[in-house]
């Protein structure tokens, strides 16, 4: 069964907007950053649903919900 990359990146997507955090989307809308003062410096990425924390290096990902519980905390 081949994984819908579209259906997957809007579903991440509202999620992500209803959330309210602020994020800058770059790379034609591929990543999404996320700076906030205080907060892990992260880069999501919408169409896998996986996210990068950049100091100390680290990779998640199981979608847009895991990393708003996890970025939340």
């Amino acid at each position: 069964m081949a994984i819908d990359k579209q259906a997957q990146r809007r579903a991440n997507m509202a999620l992500i907007e209803a959330s309210g955090i602020p994020y800058t989307d770059s790379d034609e809308g591929r990543c999404l950053r996320f700076r906030e003062h205080g907060k892990p410096m992260v880069d999501f990425y919408p169409e896998t649903g996986r996210w990068r924390r950049m100091k100390p290096k680290w990779v998640g990902g199981l979608g847009a919900q895991a990393f708003l519980d996890w970025y939340s905390v």
